[in-house]
């Protein structure tokens, strides 16, 4: 036939029982602990395999707002609350906080978007400070932690303004980092 014929496969599925081989760990070097502090969907992580793959015991926490909020769910279950309480308990070695977006999912995008929209990025620019806020406090408390990793929002699907917002926080959670970095004001690295 003069039909071009796609190359052939050059591998092979795998073994039915394949998996991945563990992670070389040096039994001489000490555990690190870190604290995974997250929303409910952050929090729906593969929690074994990441304290496997980084050797790290990790204490894992929710927290579902950057700061009180009495119309929340839960409302003691916030950052502000969260990650100064878990600090108090342990030395970490490295924070990892995701804070959801029930920031951008209270707010009511019925409204009139002209008239409300700078409130509205207003209300997220202050939460993103505040996340940002509570990762420079947490490093100048709490020597033994080496790095704060903020996450990114979830990306939101549901509602076109409030995917715009997430998208517009993130941006700052970007600007900050990059601010706070190129200072090296509280950022550590390795």
């Amino acid at each position: 036939s003069l039909t071009p014929q796609p190359p052939p496969l050059t591998h092979t599925s795998p073994p039915p029982n394949f998996s991945l081989p563990p992670p070389s760990v040096n039994p001489n070097k000490r555990r690190g602990r870190g604290l995974w502090v997250a929303s409910s969907i952050g929090s729906n992580i593969e929690k074994q395999r990441l304290s496997e793959q980084t050797n790290t015991d990790i204490v894992f926490e929710k927290a579902y707002t950057t700061k009180y909020d009495e119309s929340a769910w839960f409302p003691d279950k916030n950052l502000n609350k969260v990650v100064p309480a878990e600090l108090q308990k342990d030395e970490f070695d490295w924070l990892a906080i995701e804070t959801g977006t029930n920031v951008i999912s209270n707010l009511d995008v019925n409204l009139n978007y002209e008239d409300h929209i700078d409130s509205w990025k207003e209300q997220i620019q202050k939460d993103s400070e505040a996340t940002f806020t509570l990762a420079q406090v947490a490093l100048q408390n709490h020597k033994s932690l080496k790095k704060v990793i903020i996450m990114e929002r979830i990306p939101r699907y549901d509602n076109a303004i409030k995917a715009d917002l997430t998208k517009y926080g993130n941006f700052l959670y970007q600007k900050y980092g990059k601010f706070l970095y190129q200072k090296h004001c509280y950022w550590k690295s390795q």
